[in-house]
């Protein structure tokens, strides 16, 4: 069978309209460049003005830091980049959103509900309704309508295939989208916050935190060695607990949870417990 060709190979012909334009209001303009390339052209470009010496620039940003709170995404981008922090998180430059982060929120929504269910009922639902739940979320992501099809397509298998692997072990009582924004939590001078994928109750006020990761989890397991950021991510939830005087509950452990099988079909859950050297260091 032919295989079918993407938009930038099928040939085009001119609308038989043109042809009727008078020439003088027709204008001939370059292809719109990818996604891809968009997002590469401004990663390269110096789109950022000079701070040193600009009075104006550097009391507006002084203004901005007056109400600023730093998350770990804050932090993990900074330790990157320091040009990319600035950009991203105090100048709020837009970024080209990806149809992996799409499918991301999607599917980190789509557990949220599925969880939040299980715990009000205290009872596992079936599955369609995790992938119902995901397929409602899709719907408001800004995808193109064939990025639909596909995100649709792998979403739906991989959350399947998840709940059939797991749905003897889920804990049912669980707190989903924990938020810390109004705790008003600060260690050391700094004010931080964040928001946690998901609280496991172990009894006795004592939980499990974890957070939930759409990549691979052959990649996503190198960052999590200590000093990676995916462990700093762990590192930085336990200490927003410690710190909040709001938080009722005593975090023992953290675990990243792999929402994608790996390269064998199997799915990956890692648990880590959170010292005082991390939290120090």
């Amino acid at each position: 069978s032919r295989s079918r060709l993407s938009a930038s190979e099928r040939p085009t012909v001119p609308s038989i309209f043109l042809h009727e334009l008078p020439e003088a209001l027709i204008a001939t303009v370059e292809p719109i460049e990818a996604r891809e390339d968009t997002n590469k052209r401004l990663a390269e470009e110096e789109l950022v003005p000079a701070v040193t010496g600009n009075k104006e620039i550097t009391s507006w940003i002084e203004n901005i830091l007056q109400g600023y709170v730093m998350s770990v995404t804050h932090l993990n981008h900074y330790l990157e980049d320091p040009h990319l922090f600035y950009t991203r998180h105090i100048l709020r430059l837009p970024s080209v959103r990806s149809v992996h982060q799409a499918m991301g929120t999607a599917t980190h929504n789509a557990l949220d509900d599925f969880f939040r269910v299980a715990a009000e009922k205290k009872k596992l639902p079936a599955k369609s309704l995790l992938l119902d739940r995901f397929e409602y979320h899709l719907e408001r992501e800004a995808l193109t309508k064939q990025e639909h099809v596909d995100v649709l397509e792998v979403g739906t298998q991989q959350l399947g295939q998840y709940f059939d692997f797991y749905q003897s072990d889920f804990l049912l009582d669980t707190i989903g989208e924990y938020d810390f924004r109004s705790h008003n939590v600060r260690v050391g001078e700094v004010p931080v916050t964040g928001k946690i994928d998901k609280l496991e109750m172990l009894g006795d006020k004592q939980v499990n935190v974890v957070d939930y990761k759409t990549g691979a989890p052959k990649k996503g397991l190198t960052r999590l060695k200590p000093g990676k950021d995916y462990h700093r991510q762990i590192v930085f939830y336990a200490l927003l607990c410690e710190h909040s005087t709001q938080f009722e509950y005593e975090m023992v452990s953290g675990e990243v949870d792999f929402i994608r099988p790996d390269e064998n079909g199997k799915f990956v859950k890692k648990k880590i417990e959170v010292t005082q050297k991390d939290k120090d260091e």
